[in-house]
Parts: structure tokens; sequence; C-alpha cells
């Protein structure tokens, strides 16, 4: 029942693509944590990832990139309006913070009816930013922005998000993983996911890379094939600085 959903959200009319990474599987329009370790409180993920979603319901997840601000997925669309933000190891009520969504801001050229396979479109632009009042609660902060150098082909990429295990089967708690980027485009990498990776769930979460100790946001997690075990792909999040700092900034 799991697959005929997943691949029952494929895919939309075409746009023009820019780039092909060569895969040719269906898509899912969410992708969670195949494959993955649950997250300690102690770890790095811990303090920039949050988990989006109506009570007792799957998340989408994301990370915070300010103060009162989230970067995740403009698809989760409903997820939005009619969820709470959860800061936590685990997104469900009791197990933590809680927050009401104040705002939520889909970038202008979201493109939700695009190809949403795995090319890159050149105007897809899946993210939204989500704002809450409250004051970020102890030991969460922003996360620092990868830059372009950081993203290459070879590079590890590490996955955090509350979604769907390797079982199709979801427990709201975080989870990580590691996978290599396979391919850079100009908006958009794509990584192996063959043995590990993102799936249902996962979707508007954070791909870090990690220097020298020290994590940095390089992307954002934007879609996979249907069964969540061969690619994944996501928005690099330095290319959209400009319109991150217009929205936080007005």
């Amino acid at each position: 029942m799991m697959v005929l959903l997943l691949v029952s959200i494929l895919a939309l009319a075409a746009c023009s693509p820019a780039n092909n990474f060569n895969t040719s599987n269906a898509v899912s329009e969410s992708a969670t944590i195949v494959n993955g370790k649950a997250v300690a409180a102690t770890d790095l993920y811990t303090r920039h990832t949050v988990a989006i979603a109506p009570e007792n319901n799957t998340p989408c997840t994301g990370v915070i990139i300010a103060p009162h601000f989230i970067l995740s997925a403009a698809h989760c669309g409903d997820y939005f309006s009619k969820g709470h933000i959860y800061f936590g190891l685990v997104s469900k009520v009791g197990k933590a913070i809680v927050y009401k969504v104040k705002n939520v801001t889909p970038h202008p050229k979201y493109c939700g009816s695009c190809f949403f396979g795995d090319t890159e479109p050149a105007d897809f632009k899946d993210y939204a930013i989500v704002e809450f009042e409250e004051d970020l609660p102890p030991g969460f902060k922003a996360v620092q922005m990868a830059t372009l150098k950081q993203i290459k082909k070879g590079t590890t990429i590490h996955l955090a998000g509350f979604g769907l295990d390797e079982k199709y089967e979801y427990d709201g708690i975080l989870k990580a993983t590691r996978v290599p980027v396979t391919a850079v485009g100009k908006y958009e990498f794509m990584t192996d996911e063959t043995k590990n990776g993102s799936c249902r769930g996962d979707s508007g979460g954070p791909a870090y890379v990690m220097e020298d100790g020290k994590i940095y946001l390089a992307g954002i997690t934007s879609r996979g094939d249907a069964l969540c075990r061969n690619y994944g792909m996501y928005g690099i999040a330095a290319v959209e600085m400009d319109w991150i700092n217009s929205v936080i900034n007005k």
C-alpha cells in the first residue's frame, strides 16, 4: 500500500530542464532517512534540524537558518499552514518543544507543476521559509551556509530528517545518515542513495557538509526515486541567499 502511495504522487507536467542527472526512476514528492541512525542530543544535527507537521501526522523536516526562521521545501504545502514546529529528537507532542507557525513564504519561482524528476528544472525552486514568533529553545541555533566550493562530486553529505525508515514506517525520531554527491548542477545536486538516504517525510530537511568539526548547510531535501532506494535531489541553498535574506530581513 505504501508503494502504491509513493507511486501515486509522481510527477507532473514537464517544464524545460536545465540539466539531466541521468536516472530513470519514478519520483516521490517527499523524501525520510533510510538505513540511518537515531540522532543523539549532543550531535551537531540536533541543534539545527526541526520537524513541521500537523499534530499526530508524519512531518516534513526543516532547518533553522535565522532566529524565528526555518528553511524547508515548498511542496510540503499544507504541512506548514496546518502544522506546528517540533524542536527535539522526536516530532510528537509531549516529547518536543512545539511552536505555532506564524507565516510561510514560498519561493516566488516555485513551480509545483513543473517536471519533478531526475532533471534540474530551470524554475523549480522547491523552497519555503517558515516563520515563528518565539525565541529559539535553548540548545538550538541557526546553521551556517556552505559555500559552492564545498559542494562537488564525491563530497560526503550528512542527511537528517524525521521521515520514514527502510521499512516505510514512521516513528517520529530524528535520524541521520551519509551519502556521496554524484553530480552538481547550477541549482541542485544529486546523491547516490542505493544503500541509504532520504525518503518521505524528510522533505525540506537539511543536507549538511562537515569540515573541521563544523557543520554547514549545503542543500534542502527536495525529491528522489519513488522507493527511496536510488538517488536524491537537493536544492543548493547558497544560490538562494538573495531571496532568503530578503525574507528574513524584511
